[in-house]
């Protein structure tokens, strides 16, 4: 409730009102409010009346009378359907008037569509949804303004509470703003952003959340022209069984959208499913035979240039893109059975609408899209084929140009992805231009490739970067000259040596291969030359490509340069699909330009010539093939030798590529060595800088450089900058370095480290061959006896504490969680199983030992097995256990290949037997049986050790399992015999003993038999958690280890060698691996970056991987990666096709061989960095 000032007339009044929402009118008087004030309405006589006044006023427009209801837009509806569609007043309402009315149908019985019975009240420009449903037994197409039906308005008088919605508002709250990819980015008032979003939520009926929102055209409609050509027929493909289900469940999903039927024609083509990453199929067709049959569409593409020219000037954006647009044009009903494809068991299917892969699909759309936004293209919005850039000056304009292109493409029956569109933004990326208020400019991922080229630090990386240049060289004025430095690099007998002159020259021309003289701007006139695309692909290394256009005078001009690294999975591909990769990456990257464009793809790759005649391709190349089918192109075949410029750009991301700290490109320059200096690979000039840039070092530097000013000390100091000015008499300054003299050390004298340069020296004097991973002490000796700073004892053992190298191949403490205890309930429903060998072979032939003993009552039984496979374990579990004492609950083992065979998996299956692991490496898991081998093994080795052979261990098994069984449990206090029959075993030294009283009778027998048992096993529950409580405060006091969440990084402990690995240098600690489920306080779900599963691990068997500072992770990259520059080229005449996978880990390991020899061969002076 508010209280609000009311006039009439001049006459002021205050009352209380309360306040509502989705009121119809702004305000509503009641009789309590001229009740109080004592006023009356005359109604005769149109006016107002007070004690001392009259006031006259005029009652509204009248309502409007009945009104039909027309279509806003073209709608489809199949037999039976219904939905909600857009409708509008025929007759105009008062601008500013709202009524609410009744929504009817037709009063025509016979009418083919029923529109739903509803009161709504019509926006401002007399639009409102409403719901029609089609009653025939057929498909009914309704044009844009068919009668639909009528609206009746009525009063608006409603009880109090009611509320009133339209049918939309009922049926889909969704809002496409909460979908869109970026908006609001050139800053908006809050009104300015109340409108805009009130914009969104009136036209949300033009954008598509799912496919099954998507509109269809009216405007025009896709022709296949194939003239006289017979009609193409292929057979269908073999699909995967299990496949099967999913491609029908999408076919259906097409059937029930309408864009398919099913048909019978003359033309087929072949559907090719194509795994996605995400598991799901995608259905792809081949319509490359289609595709040579159909005439080519003259329709030529939007000139790009003057595209971009209409753009300057303004400064608030918006990028739109439609939702699946080729779907939401339909085919000319006589050449939809040209797109038939084949489902197998399935039949023929035809589409409605246009498929992507068809050869004048780009044309077609863009014909489209210019025909939809006629009214405002170039005028309020820009349109290249199914992107759309709207711009204006300011956002109010911005707004109404916006209202505009909603209302075209609602017109038009097309439907906007939200995902896709930008709006009101400053600045854009628009057909590979940067668009904002400054104006046009070019991307400048266009020549970073060539700026960002790493320095060479070989010979062949010279060649690599040469052959590029080469290529260009009739562009680049005085090229010898400049390029002679680098040549000389390159002559045979030559040492490496990179100085200043080199250097020079590698700038010059990297700068002359992004000069206008090389570079050029896109032609897109009738006249213009061919666009010309350069690909290469270096296995396991990049792509390169150079796209460039043929000018008037035959040369060519380069329009962008690109490369890219390839992913991990990438490096398995064979030559050909990676080469085909490489063509079908940057003729997307470069889609704007070649789009609707004849143009030329070459490649030093023959077997991309027969491109289109490859057969039953499937899968990923399926998919690429059926992108390509968009583009207009021929591949040619260049040899290796003319193709230097796109090659050159594949290999520049090789593994030891150049480095600006590469110690082979080091300048060549005569500098004093000092101390430490260039053990760890660090300049003197480098040192320099850094001690320069130290703020830390500005007082002392300025003592050291003049002792005698006796400057005083700065007021606010750290402790670092405390211990520095306190020991600033032992300071020196030589060689324009500080050095640090301390008390009793002679001569030697120690370089003031600054903290930007300790990571580097720790890396070499930890990590590097100088280093070798030695301990704390060792190396804190290393470090103080070359640098000095305060603090530096504690910065060195944190980072070898942090060490990942250390924690996987030192010792160390492993982690111990606390002992829990697993409890059974009674006899034999927990038993634990193992297996004890292999041992000498007896003379029976057996070698294992299956061991099998019950939790509860700890009753044993153990088997000779001549062998451990699958069969014979199962056989002798249900022989000797499951036949004897029934089946178990539980079953105990570890992860044995014989206990997890799939046949233990059906025999527990077929038994109700759940069937438990223990965690890999974690024998404390199954602690019981593990116990118990022990015991026997001892039992045994004891009686051997009397008089029997080692042949003869298998006739000791019995006597030992008796032994065994007639012997007090510790954890249970009673034997496993008694536990079994409520007595105990009667022993060879028992048989002068008086027999124990026996009942009269059977059910007496029974009856003592079972007190017995029964006093004795609740006896035994008692022993055994007092024995495991026991147990376990003994245990729980030496836990120790930190905690471990979810998410963490962590090391396995993993004992088991590789093939063909030494068990000296074997690392116990593998990883890190990353935490995915925290399954108990004990177990963990772990994931391995290079491994396809994840595995449970116990926490004894984790260590988290040490976290290094902060400090310190910023330069361990860095040096990371002047690691790996600084090993050797690989000799000339290497590069080989692809090899298998044996082949692949082979050379692999061989490679990683050479280069740690080659790597601690190297001489302290040249420092790895």
């Amino acid at each position: 409730m508010v209280t609000m000032k009311f006039s009439v007339g001049d006459t002021e009044f205050l009352h209380e009102f309360a306040v509502v929402e989705e009121l119809a009118v702004a305000c509503i008087l009641g009789t309590d409010f001229f009740v109080r004030h004592g006023m009356a309405i005359d109604f005769a006589r149109n006016c107002l009346q007070t004690a001392s006044c009259v006031y006259p006023f005029r009652l509204s427009a009248d309502k409007p009378r009945l009104c039909r209801l027309v279509l806003s837009q073209p709608e489809q509806f199949n037999a039976g359907q219904e939905k909600v569609v857009h409708v509008r007043l025929q007759r105009r309402v008062p601008s500013g008037v709202q009524f609410l009315g009744i929504v009817e149908s037709e009063r025509r019985v016979s009418n083919e569509q029923m529109v739903a019975r509803s009161v709504q009240m019509p926006d401002g420009d007399g639009r409102l949804a409403v719901r029609v449903l089609n009653t025939s037994g057929c498909s009914l197409s309704l044009r844009k303004g068919s009668r639909i039906g009528w609206f009746s308005p009525v009063a608006a008088q409603q009880p109090a509470g009611w509320q009133v919605n339209s049918v939309e508002s009922v049926r889909d709250d969704w809002n496409p703003l909460s979908d869109v990819k970026e908006w609001g980015g050139c800053g908006l008032t809050g009104d300015e952003k109340h409108e805009f979003e009130r914009l969104m939520a009136r036209n949300r009926d033009v954008f598509a959340r799912d496919s099954s929102e998507l509109g269809q055209s009216h405007l025009m409609a896709h022709e296949i022209d194939t003239g006289n050509a017979k009609p193409v027929s292929q057979p269908a493909r073999r699909i995967p069984p299990r496949w099967k289900e999913e491609i029908d469940k999408q076919v259906d999903e097409l059937l029930q959208q309408d864009r398919i039927y099913p048909c019978y024609s003359p033309w087929a083509s072949p559907i090719v499913p194509v795994k996605k990453a995400d598991g799901s199929l995608r259905l792809c067709l081949d319509y490359r035979r289609l595709n040579e049959v159909t005439v080519p569409d003259p329709y030529p593409p939007p000139r790009m240039d003057e595209t971009l020219d209409a753009l300057g000037g303004n400064c608030v954006f918006s990028t739109m893109d439609l939702a699946s647009g080729y779907h939401q044009c339909p085919i000319e009903p006589k050449d939809q059975l040209k797109t038939a494809f084949v489902v197998p068991n399935r039949g023929q299917f035809a589409w409605k609408c246009m498929s992507f892969g068809l050869r004048n699909a780009p044309a077609t759309f863009a014909r489209l899209m210019s025909m939809a936004l006629s009214e405002v293209n170039w005028k309020e919005c820009l349109v290249y084929f199914d992107d759309i850039v709207v711009f204006a000056k300011s956002v109010g304009q911005h707004l109404e140009r916006l209202k505009h292109v909603f209302q075209c493409l609602r017109d038009a029956n097309v439907k906007l992805k939200p995902a896709k569109c930008v709006f009101l933004a400053e600045r854009v990326k628009f057909l590979g231009h940067i668009v904002s208020q400054e104006g046009i400019a070019t991307d400048p991922s266009k020549c970073e490739e060539i700026q960002n080229w790493p320095r060479p630090c070989s010979a062949k990386k010279v060649q690599a970067f040469l052959g590029t240049c080469a290529y260009y060289q009739s562009f680049i004025p005085q090229f010898s000259e400049i390029a002679a430095p680098l040549y000389r690099l390159t002559a045979d007998g030559v040492k490496f040596e990179w100085g200043s002159e080199e250097e020079s020259s590698f700038c010059r021309l990297k700068d002359a291969l992004c000069s206008p003289n090389v570079m050029a701007f896109p032609d897109f006139s009738p006249g213009a030359g061919e666009f010309i695309l350069d690909t290469d692909a270096s296995s396991r290394v990049g792509l390169g490509a150079v796209l460039s256009q043929r000018q008037a005078d035959g040369r060519e001009k380069v329009i962008a340069y690109g490369s890219r690294m390839i992913h991990a999975a990438e490096k398995n591909y064979c030559t050909t699909r990676l080469e085909l990769l490489a063509v079908v990456h940057f003729v997307k990257k470069y889609r704007y330009y070649l789009l609707g464009r004849k143009f030329t793809v070459r490649s030093d790759h023959k077997a991309l010539q027969w491109l289109a005649s490859l057969k039953d391709v499937e899968g990923q190349c399926a998919r690429w093939l059926e992108s390509l089918q968009n583009f207009d192109f021929e591949i040619i075949h260049r040899p290796g030798k003319e193709h230097g410029n796109a090659d050159s750009l594949s290999r520049k991301y090789r593994k030891h590529a150049g480095h600006e700290s590469c110690p082979s490109c080091q300048f060549s320059e005569n500098v004093p060595v000092v101390n430490a200096v260039f053990g760890s690979g660090l300049s003197s000039k480098e040192v320099q800088q850094a001690q320069v840039a130290e703020k830390k070092l500005a007082a002392v530097r300025s003592y050291a450089l003049d002792p005698g000013s006796n400057p005083s000390a700065p007021r606010v100091m750290s402790w670092e900058e405390r211990v520095l000015w306190a020991q600033r008499q032992l300071i020196r300054v030589e060689s324009d370095l500080l050095y640090f003299q301390s008390p009793g050390s002679g001569c030697q004298k120690k370089i003031l480290l600054p903290p930007a340069l300790l990571p580097k020296v720790l890396s070499e004097l930890h990590d590097g061959v100088a280093g070798g991973h030695l301990g704390v002490r060792k190396t804190q000796e290393k470090v103080k006896a070359r640098y000095w700073w305060p603090g530096l004892s504690r910065s060195v053992e944190e980072y070898c504490r942090s060490c990942v190298h250390c924690a996987k191949a030192k010792p160390g403490r492993s982690n111990r969680a606390p002992l829990q205890p697993i409890c059974s309930e009674g006899a034999f429903q927990r038993i634990m199983s193992d297996i004890v060998g292999p041992l000498p072979k007896s003379r029976g032939g057996n070698r294992f030992v299956l061991t099998i003993q019950d939790s509860f009552t700890k009753w044993p039984v153990a088997v000779p097995l001549s062998n451990q496979r699958a069969p014979t374990v199962a056989r002798a579990i249900f022989d000797h256990w499951i036949a004897h004492f029934g089946c178990p609950e539980f079953l105990v083992t570890d992860k044995g290949t014989n206990f997890e065979s799939a046949l233990m998996k059906q025999l527990c299956r077929l038994l109700a037997v759940k069937k438990c692991r223990t965690s890999s490496y974690h024998p404390m898991a199954d602690g019981q049986a593990e116990s118990f081998n022990k015991t026997l093994k001892s039992m045994i080795k004891c009686r051997m050790s009397e008089s029997v052979g080692e042949g003869d261990w298998e006739d000791l098994i019995h006597p030992s399992l008796m032994a065994y069984r007639s012997s007090v449990h510790r954890g249970t206090g009673y034997t496993p015999y008694y536990m079994l029959y409520a007595r105990e075993m009667r022993l060879p030294v028992d048989i002068g003993t008086l027999p124990e009283s026996i009942p009269a009778s059977a059910p007496a027998y029974v009856q003592s038999l079972g007190n017995s048992l029964a006093e004795a096993h609740s006896q035994v529950r008692t022993n055994l958690q007092q024995y495991q409580r026991k147990q376990k405060v003994l245990y729980d006091s030496r836990v120790r280890g930190p905690a471990i969440e979810v998410g963490d990084a962590v090391l396995e402990y993993s004992p088991a060698l590789q093939a063909g690995e030494a068990a000296k240098f074997h690392c116990n600690w593998k990883g890190p691996a990353k935490v995915l489920e925290k399954i108990s306080d004990l177990n963990y779900r772990v994931k391995h970056a290079n491994r396809g599963k994840s595995k449970i691990v116990h926490y004894n068997n984790l260590r988290k991987v040490p976290e290094r500072p902060e400090q310190f992770r910023l330069m361990n990259r860095h040096t990371a990666v002047q690691r790996r520059s600084a090993h050797p080229p690989e000799p000339a005449g290497c590069r080989q096709e692809p090899a298998g996978p044996a082949t692949k880990s082979r050379n692999l390991r061989r490679r990683r061989s050479f280069t740690r020899m080659w790597c601690h061969q190297l001489p302290l002076g040249l420092g790895m960095g």
